[in-house]
């Protein structure tokens, strides 16, 4: 993607954590960067 994070790239990730099918994720971190911290 190659830029930076917008606002609206941010709910998608935020309702997913809330929902039903992330209930055994725990303790990670996620990384909402477009691919940057992949690429340096």
């Amino acid at each position: 993607l190659r830029r930076l994070g917008q606002p609206d790239d941010y709910p998608g990730i935020v309702c997913f954590l809330l929902s039903d099918d992330a209930s055994f994720i725990t303790g990670q971190t996620i990384s909402v960067s477009g691919g940057l911290t992949m690429h340096g």
